[in-house]
């Protein structure tokens, strides 16, 4: 095959890629409006964040923590809807979806920030509670024997928002040079002169020719 019959094939596959797309979106509007429902533009940020947070949040109370240890049935919920809660809080910064695409590089650092305030409170929770949370962990082998059950929950606690902030600002600082690198790259819009700066340089002509 030729380069330029490469080309034309490849051109042809996006262009049939395209179409399916938009053939797929407009099937899956028809179904929602004969629904009575309207497909969004875009996943909502807000609703993105709080069920990510809720989900996490849920799972590490006490009594549904240490039910997911102790029965295998419910470890396995607990890590599916962590997947699907980490689908949505990841969805409007990653999507490459035509149908609900990903947001603009502005609001995500906003939703970036907002959702790292959302998921303090509950590494504070448990940093900071005086008690041992999860029974398990109170009553298993210790791996260094001063280490108490209360120093390891604040180890984990403070672990897990080290981590989170360090993934949310990373992505942050990736997002704002590739949004700032990409502003630098745009062509400057042509200048509008006025009459006034048409007179001006008139002027400046007949000077230079005296």
């Amino acid at each position: 095959m030729q380069p330029l019959d490469a080309d034309a094939v490849a051109l042809h596959r996006e262009e049939v890629i395209r179409l399916a797309i938009d053939r797929e979106r407009r099937g899956i509007e028809q179904r929602a409006a004969a629904q009575g429902t309207t497909l969004p533009d875009k996943m909502d940020p807000v609703s993105a964040a709080i069920t990510y947070g809720v989900v996490i949040g849920t799972w590490h109370s006490p009594e549904l923590y240490e039910l997911a240890l102790r029965q295998k049935l419910w470890h396995v919920v607990e890590h599916v809807t962590f997947f699907g809660a980490a689908l949505v809080y990841w969805w409007p910064l990653l999507s490459a979806s035509r149908v609900v695409p990903q947001l603009r590089p502005g609001p995500q650092m906003l939703y970036l920030l907002g959702s790292t305030i959302v998921m303090t409170p509950i590494f504070a929770f448990i940093t900071f509670s005086h008690d041992v949370l999860y029974a398990t962990y109170e009553f298993a082998p210790r791996l260094f024997p001063k280490f108490s059950p209360t120093d390891d929950q604040l180890l984990a606690g403070t672990g897990m928002q080290l981590v989170g902030v360090i993934v949310s600002m990373t992505t942050l600082g990736i997002i704002f040079f590739q949004w700032f690198r990409a502003g630098e790259r745009k062509p400057a819009e042509p200048r509008h002169h006025s009459r006034g700066d048409a007179v001006a340089a008139e002027s400046r002509k007949q000077e230079t020719r005296k």
